[in-house]
């Protein structure tokens, strides 16, 4: 694991890169939404997913 192979794959996928931190960044916002407000626009369940999808593509990028 480096971050010159992480990088490299993010030069090859970038549609998935970006999408993962698009994803990220929701997700969070949907979360700390539902548990600093509490009245969330989208059941906060997508948002932990949207967090999974973003952590997992990291993982894979962290392992190639």
């Amino acid at each position: 694991m480096s971050i010159k192979s992480a990088l490299n794959f993010d030069r090859h996928h970038i549609f998935l890169t970006n999408a993962s931190h698009l994803a990220l960044g929701f997700g969070l916002a949907l979360v700390l939404q539902h548990y600093i407000s509490g009245n969330a626009f989208l059941p906060v369940v997508i948002g932990w997913v949207l967090i999974g999808f973003g952590l997992l593509t990291h993982l894979v990028a962290w392992t190639k």
